[in-house]
């Protein structure tokens, strides 16, 4: 039967388009670390401001925004049976670290009205430091498409036209797989 019948086109279209709409919403993560290891019997924590060594983007810097982060963070951890105590008690220290890269996403010209996005990409990453030497022991991090910021039109020189869409940052969804490798523990 050939690839292009009838009878046989609408299912690779549904499958091309679950693909597609699967990719734009999709939360890429990555950690770095020995988890069981390096944090298994840690179950104490504290806050810690670190330099973001090693990290791509232009910070985010908005208090009421990183409290928020901040304490989506504590919730996912309490949850995790992990307890936050003062920065001198604690087993381990926590670093969050916020970022937004813009990047040119390329259509089919042939197709797409605007073959050209300017697409903001947020990225959520959490450092795990030794309290005493600051030593990092884990990074994780998660990065999710938050707006398109501009549309260009043109087949050889594009012409960006700014758009009206609002930032939204997937909190929940970012924390939750950010710290989901980290090892849960039994409330104590």
């Amino acid at each position: 039967m050939p690839l292009l019948s009838p009878g046989r086109w609408p299912s690779w279209l549904l499958l091309g388009a679950s693909l597609v709409l699967a990719s734009c919403s999709a939360v890429t993560t990555s950690s770095d670390g020995d988890i069981g290891a390096d944090l298994a019997h840690h179950r104490t924590f504290a806050w810690t401001v670190a330099p973001p060594v090693g990290l791509s983007g232009s910070a985010v810097a908005d208090g009421p925004f990183d409290q928020r982060f901040e304490r989506a963070l504590q919730q996912t951890l309490r949850d995790k049976g992990w307890r936050q105590v003062a920065l001198r008690d604690a087993d381990v220290l926590f670093a969050q670290h916020l970022s937004v890269e813009v990047e040119i996403e390329q259509g089919d010209p042939f197709f797409d009205h605007y073959p050209a996005r300017k697409v903001e990409h947020g990225t959520l990453t959490v450092d795990v430091l030794h309290p005493a030497s600051r030593r990092q022991l884990w990074r994780g991090s998660a990065r999710k498409r938050l707006r398109t910021t501009a549309r260009g039109a043109g087949a050889l020189v594009q012409r960006f036209e700014p758009t009206d869409e609002e930032r939204r940052w997937p909190v929940d969804d970012l924390v939750e797989t950010v710290l989901a490798p980290l090892p849960a523990h039994d409330a104590r």
